[in-house]
């Protein structure tokens, strides 16, 4: 059996579980059905599904139970809010490859995006020096520069946002916390010598306030509130700013959001991709800002 189809059967696994408590019996006769369907082996004895429980709890963080008293098994509750972590972009990555590995001609059933993802070269590269705590050093060139600088960089995270990714790393020159884009590194070489873990950054938090790639260090988390149109209003309702928001009135024409977040320039930027939406209820500094913004729009058309 191939990784990939490995790695298939761990999906369907986590996604039949997700859905509630099964039997080992209610999840081989799923695997069974589901082999039928694609014409791959799926099936498990109970000795493989329990090495399988061992691998999803690796590769995903998900730790699967079984209820001795009823012999069911269940994802347990403490991973229930999955959808918020990055593991789940894993294993909806692994759900798009296997589709499109076990369908013939996929590009004329399902279309991507035209624009063109770059820096992922880097990724492999990068994840092993953060597990491993060493130094990178890597050309940078900043879009609004001609300048190209040479940095040396402590490797603690990448992160994904609109398809673009980027290292956020403590520069050695800068002494300070800086973000990358990786589609601007070049020249990327991964040192042998390693730093001591940082008590200071803490991947979970540092942007957990932030809509985007912006988290600056001495921002005020700021209440948001905003009405949308009832149209609008289902497609933020249905994929939010942030996990913080909240739905606070829902009428026949409106749908009005609350939401606890830094106010940065990409946040800014994704509000005003809803011009002619919405309306800011508070706070009085973010609707003036608006007011500003589109005033000189206005003069400059």
């Amino acid at each position: 059996m191939s990784k990939l189809e490995f790695l298939q059967r761990y999906n369907l696994i986590v996604n039949y579980l997700r859905r509630g408590k099964a039997s080992f019996n209610d999840i081989s006769n799923y695997l069974d059905r589901e082999s039928e369907i694609h014409d791959y082996n799926f099936s498990v004895s109970q000795r493989t599904f329990q090495r399988d429980i061992k691998e999803i709890l690796s590769i995903y963080s998900i730790e699967i139970k079984c209820n001795k008293s009823s012999g069911l098994y269940e994802i347990a509750e403490d991973i229930e809010d999955f959808s918020n972590k990055s593991n789940r972009q894993l294993l909806e990555a692994v759900d798009l490859f296997s589709a499109l590995n076990l369908t013939s001609n996929f590009n004329q059933l399902i279309q991507f995006s035209t624009r063109i993802v770059k820096g992922t070269e880097h990724i492999l590269g990068l994840l092993h020096a953060i597990k491993n705590r060493q130094y990178v050093t890597f050309t940078y060139k900043k879009f609004y520069s001609d300048i190209s600088q040479n940095r040396t960089v402590e490797s603690l995270l990448i992160k994904e946002f609109k398809g673009r990714y980027y290292l956020i790393g403590f520069d050695i020159e800068r002494n300070a916390i800086r973000t990358f884009g990786l589609e601007r590194i070049t020249e990327l070489s991964i040192d042998k010598r390693k730093f001591k873990a940082r008590t200071d950054f803490n991947a979970q938090n540092i942007f957990k306030n932030a809509y985007g790639i912006i988290a600056p260090p001495d921002a005020k988390v700021e209440n948001i509130i905003l009405k949308f149109n009832r149209n609008q209003g289902e497609y933020i309702k249905s994929y939010p700013f942030h996990n913080s928001q909240r739905i606070i009135r829902e009428g026949k024409n409106s749908i009005t959001f609350e939401l606890s977040i830094y106010i940065t320039e990409d946040f800014v930027f994704e509000l005003m991709s809803h011009t002619g939406h919405f309306s800011i209820t508070q706070p009085a500094s973010l609707k003036n800002y608006f007011k500003k913004v589109y005033k000189e729009s206005i003069t400059n058309i």
